[in-house]
């Protein structure tokens, strides 16, 4: 019955049924509105692309709406990220399922400011992060995949095309991969203290030409992700290496809160007017405004 509900309300939710929570019933750890997790993330790209080199940032997760039906948790939170002019803008996410059903995509890594790839735009990580869809057992790798149909026009161009696209134009499809594994338990150090028991996960898309890859630590004491590390190698072989750094956490007031939305509504508004309609709307509907 635990399953059968966690997935119902990931297709409610829009994520997807994409799997089965862990079977395990561990003791959840609960979240609260306004509890938050502010990470510094650290990025460097080579070759060089200018003022993207070298550059440091913050991002921060908020709890905006969470509840409990039977053992699975649901929850809304809010992403406050930053564009390339260093704008903090916003985002809205739901996770499904146990806090801590870790086996999942750490979410985190799809709002670092990157040149544009693939993985995030596809839709896959973010339904992978919503809602755990492997067993939790150590040592052993879960892995979807998924395929698109694909067809170039002619072109007079003489360039030859790219390996993977080559290959499929033969298959007529082009194939995106997930890959998951979780490591045994060890210490991690953060700028927010030393957490002793964070579990590891190793993590890897690929698709198109494009790869991400990496390792995210999850701390049961937080209830999140702590760390992360990896690497991005877009098609045209720029590659990016992070770091993502659990800073502080903690609960925000709700007039801190709303201030954070307030601020970041107005610079999602000034990139993209659309967007942020919809979430002052999905704010509203949470119990929360943007003013």
């Amino acid at each position: 019955m635990r399953l059968a509900i966690c997935g119902l309300l990931a297709l409610a939710l829009g994520v997807g049924g994409l799997g089965a929570a862990s079977p395990s019933t561990p003791e959840d750890p609960i979240w609260a509105r306004g509890m938050y997790w502010t990470f510094q993330t650290g990025r460097t790209y080579s070759p060089s692309l200018g003022g993207w080199d070298d550059d440091e940032g913050s991002l921060t997760f908020l709890v905006l709406d969470a509840g409990v039906l039977g053992n699975c948790l649901t929850g809304y939170l809010a992403v406050f990220s930053e564009t390339p002019d260093g704008r903090e803008t916003l985002d809205i996410i739901s996770h499904v399922g146990p806090v801590d059903a870790y086996v999942r995509w750490p979410v985190v890594v799809d709002f670092l400011p990157r040149v544009e790839m693939s993985a995030p735009a596809t839709g896959l990580t973010a339904a992978i992060a919503a809602f755990p869809w492997i067993p939790t057992t150590a040592g052993f790798p879960g892995r979807i995949a998924r395929a698109f149909p694909i067809s170039i026009s002619s072109s007079s161009s003489d360039e030859p095309l790219p390996k993977w696209m080559a290959d499929a134009l033969e298959a007529g499809m082009a194939w995106e991969e997930i890959t998951i594994a979780e490591g045994v338990t060890s210490e991690i150090v953060t700028l927010a203290g030393v957490f002793p028991t964070a579990i590891p996960i190793e993590f890897r898309w690929e698709a198109f030409g494009e790869r991400h890859s990496g390792e995210a630590w999850w701390a049961p004491e937080v209830g999140w992700w702590v760390h992360a590390a990896g690497q991005e190698e877009s098609e045209d072989r720029v590659t990016l290496t992070y770091t993502i750094s659990l800073a502080e956490w903690g609960v925000l007031s709700s007039e801190e809160a709303r201030r954070r939305l307030k601020s970041a509504c107005q610079s999602t508004e000034e990139v993209d007017p659309n967007e942020a309609g919809r979430l002052r709307g999905v704010l509203e509907d949470l119990g929360w405004s943007c003013g």
